[in-house]
């Protein structure tokens, strides 16, 4: 019966053949240390494979819920980088989720202060929806300040808006 396993595969380099004269001159003077020597002990170690580089956010869960909580912090503060990348990357793939989380255009706003490049991509797609009026009247009746005219900007460049918004 065979066994049920097999036996890795250690990929390394070939070994370098030293000069033999090299190896007995040094032996006979006495300086050669066959326990010690580095060039031999790296042919013993199997560790030449790269570890795995793990992504963690891979298995980052996106449920309604946790999509709701995310939009809530988002609102109230600015979210971390990997926050920022689920929200919006779970938002392109069903634009549906948007009215299921509790957007609305009384937070936009909010969301454009503390997370412009969340609320900016929400613009971008929720452009073919019927509401989108709504999210334009309330950024075009925002104060002004630095993340307001970014969003606008950015929001002029991508999509054609009405000349009434702008």
């Amino acid at each position: 019966m065979l066994p049920h396993y097999y036996a890795p595969n250690f990929l390394r380099p070939l070994p370098i053949e030293e000069e033999e004269e090299k190896r007995e001159s040094a032996f006979t003077e006495g300086e050669y240390d066959y326990l010690h020597d580095d060039l031999d002990a790296i042919w013993l170690i199997p560790g030449m494979l790269p570890e795995p580089i793990w992504e963690y956010s891979m298995c980052y869960d996106i449920s309604t819920a946790n999509l709701r909580t995310l939009l809530n912090k988002a609102v109230k503060m600015s979210l971390k980088d990997e926050e920022t990348r689920a929200l919006i990357k779970a938002l392109k793939v069903d634009p549906e989720l948007i009215f299921n989380i509790g957007m609305t255009p009384q937070r936009l706003p909010s969301l454009v202060i503390n997370n412009s490049q969340v609320a900016f991509e929400l613009l971008i797609i929720m452009t073919n929806t019927t509401q989108i009026t709504k999210y334009y009247d309330a950024l075009s009746g925002m104060k002004l300040s630095p993340n307001t005219l970014e969003v606008f900007n950015r929001l002029s460049n991508h999509v054609e808006l009405p000349h009434e918004f702008i």
